[in-house]
């Protein structure tokens, strides 16, 4: 899974080795490599509304990768 802590990302795999990631993106998951290439070419592009950018990036694995189907969730957690 992923965590955002102090601005940094990272993802706990499922053998518990925590990742840090110097992009301002990541995914998990078995489309993750089609969600991130989404992730970067959003990124470059620049401008695209956060939620319209996790969108288009479960689009496009779902698109590429037949174990990625909706509905899609997007949980945003406000921070105090």
């Amino acid at each position: 899974f992923i965590v955002i802590y102090n601005n940094n990302i990272y993802v706990i795999d499922d053998e518990f080795q925590v990742l840090q990631f110097a992009q301002n993106f990541t995914s998990v998951g078995i489309g993750e490599c089609f969600a991130n290439a989404s992730l970067y070419t959003s990124s470059v592009i620049g401008g695209i509304d956060p939620e319209m950018r996790i969108h288009m990036a479960m689009e496009s694995a779902n698109k590429f990768c037949t174990g990625v189907i909706p509905p899609y969730n997007i949980i945003k957690i406000k921070i105090k």
